[in-house]
């Protein structure tokens, strides 16, 4: 049954695909809950489709393509374990450091405009000599 869920889902060509069910640990490109059958398209893009054997339905796609993104992504957001939380420590530090920065900078302009006078004293010095 998830072999025809699965090949009624994609819309490529499946030469001969493949189906295993997960029952204990999920793999990493899948971040759903178990029992789910896995099944494999075998299409030469790697496309995994992962079925789920309560709603009878494909809950997750998977290709090359997406892993790569979903590397990139992990290093976007920082989260090198799970890969979806965006709101973990090393990004708050990060941007805390960055308000940092920004801030001492728009101190440092002012500091540095407040005490120029751009020449303006030395003409002062000549027209009052």
């Amino acid at each position: 049954m998830a072999l025809a869920i699965a090949k009624a889902d994609f819309a490529g060509e499946a030469p001969a695909p493949t189906a295993e069910l997960i029952e204990k640990s999920a793999p990493s490109d899948y971040r759903g809950p178990v029992p789910v059958w896995r099944v494999e398209m075998n299409d030469g893009e790697g496309t995994v489709l992962y079925v789920s054997p309560d709603r009878a339905r494909v809950v997750a796609r998977r290709s090359d393509v997406w892993r790569f993104y979903d590397f990139f992504w992990m290093l976007h957001i920082m989260d090198y374990g799970s890969r979806d939380n965006f709101n973990n420590p090393l990004v708050m530090v990060a941007a805390g450091t960055g308000l940092l920065f920004v801030l001492s900078g728009f101190g440092l302009i002012y500091f540095r405009f407040h005490r120029r006078d751009f020449g303006l004293k030395a003409k002062r010095r000549q027209k009052a000599a």
